[in-house]
């Protein structure tokens, strides 16, 4: 074999390796999101909230949730004053599983299913808040980190899931925050 065929051959290796991996680290959580998404089209828009509720809830300060709701023509805004994110939890949103934060309540969320529920009201959707960094030792807010869930099939939504890590990276080692 020749210097050209070898390169060729080692590439293809290459390639096939990278689609295995991806399919081991984003195939599972690619299929159950657009599994979960087509499931909730029958699901009642009051649900949606109830989830979004009681995933407030569970993250909430000891003193309670104080969430606020806001609707336009073009937008509908859900806000509370829960604990900040972690590299975990934001890890887990994009992934769609659960990521247990507190463990001095009964959490009424714990497969990381209800926050799905919310994508009733849009595929696309925006994240605004703060990223404990360094055991709490410091603080990043961050606005307008984009999701979209509108693929529908397998490898795009693994495409997506994957460029939503690597913005959430972004997001945290970026210099200028």
């Amino acid at each position: 074999m020749n210097i050209e065929e070898q390169n060729r051959v080692i590439e293809q290796i290459n390639d096939e390796m990278d689609q295995a991996e991806d399919e081991a680290t984003w195939g599972k959580p690619a299929s159950d999101i657009i599994t979960r998404i087509e499931s909730i089209e029958s699901a009642k828009p009051a649900r949606a909230i109830w989830e979004m509720v009681q995933n407030a809830r569970d993250v909430s300060r000891k003193e309670g949730a104080v969430i606020d709701f806001s609707l336009d023509d073009n937008e509908f805004v859900f806000q509370h004053n829960g604990l900040p994110f972690t590299a975990k939890t934001l890890h887990s949103l994009n992934i769609q599983t659960s990521s247990k934060v507190r463990d001095d309540i009964v959490q009424v969320g714990q497969y990381g299913t209800g926050f799905l529920t919310t994508h009733k009201f849009g595929l696309k959707f925006r994240l605004s808040g703060s990223l404990e960094l360094n055991g709490g030792k410091k603080y990043l807010d961050f606005k307008e980190l984009s999701f979209d869930r509108s693929p529908r099939d397998k490898s795009s939504m693994i495409k997506n899931l994957k460029e939503q890590k690597l913005c959430i990276r972004e997001m945290c080692t970026n210099r200028e925050n």
